[in-house]
């Protein structure tokens, strides 16, 4: 990344997870910022054939959400394990989301990095 870079975190160090559902991470304004680069970092799973999947939306309007790049949510194999992700930014909010499945399912993971600053 080429710009100037601003510190990111998604999801902090060390959140936990549980249970099969759905989860969003508060919207952070992006508009200043071209992109961004996090490491993705999970922990092992716990539950009956559990599974997650980790997605990266935004939005103009804090309303209607999309894919960032138009890449649908990663399965992310129990961990420990971590993967570098890069996303272009073309709107106004971005936000994170987890999805678990499986019978008491519950993970540990974070998502942190760093966005680049749009070039004027």
């Amino acid at each position: 990344m080429a710009g100037k870079q601003t510190p990111l975190v998604l999801i902090p160090r060390y959140t936990s997870f549980v249970g099969p559902t759905q989860f969003y991470m508060d919207p952070l304004p992006v508009s200043a910022y071209s992109a961004f680069s996090v490491t993705l970092w999970v922990g092992i799973y716990a539950g009956g054939a559990p599974a997650a999947y980790f997605g990266f939306q935004e939005s103009n309007d804090g309303v209607d959400w999309t894919d960032c790049d138009g890449v649908a949510p990663l399965l992310v194999p129990s961990g420990p394990s971590s993967q570098d992700l890069t996303r272009t930014l073309t709107k106004a909010w971005l936000r994170a989301s987890v999805g678990l499945t499986g019978a008491g399912t519950a993970l540990t993971c974070y998502v942190v990095g760093s966005l680049e600053r749009r070039e004027r």
